[in-house]
């Protein structure tokens, strides 16, 4: 239908991505980057993860409900109690799933490769608990790259000269050197 789904349907796409790059490719190894709800879907679909040496997750949301919860009270403050609930409960009668469902914090600990978790030090839709449950749940290897002055937005568009070098530093880590420089 073309409707998006908050990275729960998405996740199929990440699947078919990387079966056609192991299967149609024969990529060995596949570097993921994902931002916002794109992390949120590659985290859903981390029991693909088969060849992935390395994903950048950046800015994505623990749990569907807390994300609904958090936004919700910044823009409604206390009316946040009543209305949550009720958007929550539009989720399985419209997207076709149960909120709870959506929760990439539960699949993250089943990756099995070098994490870079990029969050925005100002980002208010991303507690520190969040945060911090995020960090907890990814394998080890995982780095927390946090943009101090950064909040809910696009950490490359952010500073991109940061950005090329955080990213490139972890593509020769985790894929190996290739002797080209990452470009604009």
């Amino acid at each position: 239908t073309g409707e998006g789904t908050l990275g729960f349907d998405e996740r199929l796409d990440v699947q078919a991505a990387l079966d056609f790059l192991r299967d149609e490719r024969d990529v060995t190894g596949t570097l993921i980057v994902g931002n916002g709800m794109g992390a949120a879907a590659a985290m859903m679909a981390v029991d693909q993860w088969d060849g992935v040496k390395g994903a950048v997750l950046e800015l994505p949301f623990d749990r569907l409900e807390s994300a609904v919860r958090v936004r919700m009270r910044l823009r409604f403050g206390a009316l946040e109690r009543v209305l949550s609930p009720l958007l929550l409960r539009q989720v399985r009668p419209r997207l076709g799933f149960s909120p709870d469902a959506l929760a990439p914090v539960e699949k993250l600990g089943r990756a099995r490769c070098p994490i870079l978790l990029g969050i925005g030090g100002k980002d208010e839709t991303l507690p520190q608990q969040a945060v911090g449950d995020l960090f907890a749940a990814a394998p080890h290897p995982t780095t927390l790259w946090m943009v101090t002055k950064a909040d809910h937005e696009d950490l490359f568009e952010f500073d991109p000269t940061s950005y090329k070098a955080k990213i490139g530093k972890f593509i020769r880590q985790t894929l190996g050197p290739s002797g080209r420089e990452i470009e604009e």
